[in-house]
This record gives structure tokens, C-alpha cells and sequence, in this order.
């Protein structure tokens, strides 16, 4: 079971390079490598872009911190610090919690 565990890689360009994790460049390879890469394509899903450009700008604004406020947990998703990275239940518990504010403010009601 390597669940949380760091695992060193043999093989470097594994990924698209948008998403890859910073520790890729060490050979490391976690489950906190998925964890960054789910902090960009939640981003990805609740924002529009208007072309892949606007999209590449974005999403490197978010990995500069500039949206820290807005979107703090998908930051704290992909901090460079791997081991600063939120583990699956922590992102499972904030993402509901968002999801349910959201079905709110939508009053979306799904026990009907």
C-alpha cells in the first residue's frame, strides 16, 4: 500500500505539463501529486475561459497565489510544498462544504 507515501520515480516527463506537480522535477511521485493536479481542474471547472490562452494565464495566476482569497483551498491544493498540500479528506470535506453552500444559494432542494 503506497497510499501517502513518496515514491521515487526512474522515468521524468510523466504528465501534461499544466498539471504536473513541482516535485516531478525531484523524481517524486504521491498522492499529493494527484492532489495538485485536482487543485487546477476544480479551478478549471468552475471557471470560463474564453480561449487556451485565457486559460494558461489563469491558471498561473492561481499558481502565483493571486486568487488565494477567492479559491483558497484549490491553493492550498497546489502549493509547492507537497507536504503543505491538504490530503483527499481533507479536499472531500472542503468540496462538499462548497457544494452544499452553492446548492443553497441555488436553492436547489434534492430530498423532494
Amino acid at each position: 500500500n503506497t497510499y501517502g507515501k513518496k515514491i521515487l520515480m526512474t522515468k521524468s516527463d510523466i504528465g501534461t505539463p499544466n498539471y504536473i506537480a513541482p516535485e516531478v522535477n525531484d523524481n517524486i511521485i504521491s498522492t499529493k501529486y494527484d492532489i495538485y493536479s485536482l487543485g487546477i481542474i476544480f479551478f478549471e471547472l468552475l471557471n470560463t475561459f474564453n480561449t487556451q490562452m485565457e486559460r494558461f494565464e489563469e491558471i498561473q495566476k492561481l499558481k502565483k497565489g493571486i486568487y488565494l482569497k477567492k479559491y483558497d483551498l484549490f491553493t492550498k491544493m497546489i502549493d509547492d510544498d507537497m507536504d503543505r498540500r491538504p490530503d483527499i479528506n481533507k479536499v472531500k470535506e472542503e468540496i462538499l462544504k462548497i457544494i452544499m453552500e452553492n446548492t443553497k444559494k441555488l436553492n436547489f432542494n434534492f430530498n423532494e
